[in-house]
């Protein structure tokens, strides 16, 4: 049987360039961050990523303290290397908490390189 975590994965795998290229020119823009993909994007194969935001850590780390929830979450996003790792955080219903997952490529400096490829189409808002 299929679990949240397997489609979690599969949208990753499925979506990883442009996950990482939306991820690379957020942090140019706003800094440290994670892209947040609601659970619904993932449950509808049709919508893409359009739906996906991109939340600086500084808002994060507000949230969180006005929740008051564990800093030591945010931890996957203090402490990836923005130049090779992109942090997906899925939000999930209320009763179940989010999940933070950070992927990455081998290679330092890709997330620039992949950003170069589809900034274009990112423009135009079409990420998939």
């Amino acid at each position: 049987m299929e679990t949240g975590q397997d489609r979690e994965l599969a949208f990753v795998k499925q979506n990883g360039p442009v996950l990482a290229a939306i991820a690379w020119g957020q942090y140019q823009e706003l800094g440290r961050g994670a892209l947040l993909i609601p659970s619904n994007v993932i449950a509808s194969a049709g919508e893409g990523v359009s739906r996906i935001v991109y939340a600086p850590l500084g808002r994060l780390e507000q949230v969180h303290a006005e929740k008051q929830m564990s800093q030591s979450e945010l931890n996957p996003i203090r402490e990836y290397d923005p130049s090779c790792d992109c942090v997906v955080m899925f939000l999930r219903s209320e009763e179940e908490p989010c999940r933070i997952m950070t992927f990455g490529f081998k290679d330092p400096g890709a997330l620039a390189k992949i950003y170069e490829q589809y900034k274009e189409r990112l423009s135009k808002g079409k990420g998939n």
